[in-house]
């Protein structure tokens, strides 16, 4: 038997969420399939950066 696993794409889009942004990157990476991408998409937050400086990690 083939096993196929595609690759499947999480995109999170996020404006002035840094306070949820670390749980829902958390979340996406937890998920019992493995093969992800985790795509974060700053849509233009006015927070002074703090959205930015979660997704300093990635």
């Amino acid at each position: 038997m083939n096993n196929f696993y595609p690759l499947v794409s999480i995109v999170i889009p996020v404006y002035n969420g840094s306070n949820y942004l670390q749980c829902a990157i958390d979340s996406a990476l937890g998920q019992d399939y493995e093969n992800i991408e985790v795509i974060v998409v700053n849509d233009g937050s006015t927070d002074n950066g703090e959205t930015e400086k979660n997704c300093s990690f990635i």
